[in-house]
């Protein structure tokens, strides 16, 4: 099995090659490496004979040494084909001692922890993993400065515009076309979201598409509220702490014992012995409240007496949702 981008026709080519030359059958795993080696295929930029291909269901009744599966899951993504295998969870591969997975990429900044978990999931399941960090398995897929300074000898562009890679890399991609001899009028340097329009005045930057940041999908909703997703990530990994308080304002005193009630904090047992000694750090924070004769505040109050409970108790900071009833 070798995993690379399924965008990546030459390495795949490359792989494919290897795999004919040594008598394997070639099949693809992955939605976008099926999609992109059918279409690559039927345009000629991919050759391989029609002998020489089998579907990924097809590969389960080969010999494993007959055959050579080009994955998609290279940087370890959620769901993706590598990464469920190695799981266990993929309904067409079962990875084990008789296996090599070769990673023919290197880790995109920020994946190294998913990518590391993949690798020790296949070597769990017995395989043998094959990487970057071993062998001179990969070779970056970006064009070094040289090779981009040849692409634009070859295409010599009336206008320019920088694409795909982080800021820096644009920025110096824009510099290298400018110290080719391109006027710096010519060379538009757009950030996601930027309206990029050509037309008979040449090419024009016509302002942003949105100016609120990134908008998310979210059910039949259009978000883009960045609270929102900071309360889901404090939801999902600390959980929530609900404080309902019953009082009479008008005689000062609480109606009955506050109730804790939580979801996602601590478990069920530690949960019920906490929430007894939190209803009581909260009842008396709240009865002095209200013989101090305060209006004001109280929601206030309770949110810093459970919090300041919680954390103390757990060391978590779960998010504290106050619920005050006055009669």
């Amino acid at each position: 099995m070798v995993a690379a981008f399924a965008s990546h026709i030459h390495r795949v080519q490359q792989v494919a090659d290897a795999a004919v030359e040594s008598g394997r059958k070639v099949a693809t795993l992955g939605l976008s490496m099926k999609r992109n080696f059918a279409l690559a295929r039927e345009l000629g930029l991919l050759r391989l004979p029609d002998r020489a291909v089998v579907e990924v269901a097809e590969a389960k009744s080969l010999p494993p040494g007959r055959v050579c599966i080009v994955s998609t899951g290279s940087q370890g993504e959620k769901r993706s084909a590598l990464a469920s295998a190695a799981t266990g969870d993929s309904r067409w591969l079962d990875i084990g001692a008789t296996d090599t997975v070769v990673l023919s990429s290197s880790p995109i900044p920020g994946n190294e922890a998913r990518v590391a978990r993949m690798i020790n999931n296949l070597v769990c399941r017995g395989a043998k993993v094959v990487h970057s960090g071993q062998l001179e398995v990969h070779t970056t897929g970006h064009g070094k400065q040289d090779e981009l300074r040849t692409l634009h000898t070859v295409a010599d562009p009336e206008f320019f515009v920088p694409v795909h890679g982080e800021p820096r890399h644009l920025a110096a991609h824009a510099e290298l076309a400018i110290r080719m001899g391109m006027s710096s009028d010519r060379v538009v340097r757009a950030r996601d979201g930027d309206q990029v329009e050509l037309g008979d005045r040449g090419l024009l930057s016509r302002g942003r598409v949105t100016s609120g940041g990134y908008y998310h999908v979210n059910g039949h909703l259009v978000e883009h509220s960045r609270e929102l997703f900071g309360e889901r990530l404090i939801l999902g990994e600390q959980g929530v702490v609900t404080v309902v308080v019953a009082l009479s304002r008008e005689e000062r005193r609480l109606l009955a014992r506050p109730r804790f009630e939580s979801k996602g904090w601590v478990g069920p047992e530690k949960a019920r012995e906490l929430e007894r000694a939190g209803a009581d750090e909260v009842a008396a924070a709240v009865q002095e409240h209200l013989a101090s004769g305060a209006q004001e505040g109280l929601e206030r109050l309770v949110r810093r007496a459970a919090g300041q409970f919680v954390n103390h108790s757990t060391g978590r900071r779960p998010m504290i949702v106050p619920v005050i009833v006055e009669t």
